[in-house]
């Protein structure tokens, strides 16, 4: 797919919706001042929320467990839905890109913070 460049009159090769995302981010650093900002207030909701015991902790430690295990290169297993391997009930390869975060610290409150960072991040394209 090509777009057109109506002021040069010629075509110009398509970009990927990252590169849009990434060029969009350089040309507004106000738009990063944002989404770092949000970032910033989304970490600190769930961290508190976390440890206030607000968190609902049945996904979270179903998601933990899981992780924890890609971490290690083992099957994904959940004691709390009694599996031995969670791919029976509900497949997300994704999940293995969250694993080096467990190598840094194996605590949940690492998923609460990729959370937050990957929501925030969803505002750069828009």
């Amino acid at each position: 797919m090509m777009e057109s460049d109506p002021d040069a009159g010629q075509v110009a090769p398509a970009r990927s919706a990252g590169q849009r995302a990434w060029s969009a981010a350089r040309a507004e650093p106000t738009l990063v001042l944002l989404v770092g900002l949000a970032a910033a207030a989304y970490m600190t909701y769930s961290l508190v929320n976390f440890s206030h015991l607000g968190n609902g902790g049945f996904d979270l430690g179903i998601f933990d467990q899981v992780i924890w295990h890609y971490s290690r290169l083992e099957l994904p297993a959940s004691s709390l839905k009694n599996l031995g391997n969670i791919w029976g009930d509900h497949f997300s390869p994704v999940l293995i890109v969250l694993a080096p975060l467990y190598w840094v610290s194996d605590d949940a409150r690492m998923l609460l913070l990729a959370q937050a960072v990957l929501l925030a991040a969803a505002g750069l394209p828009i």
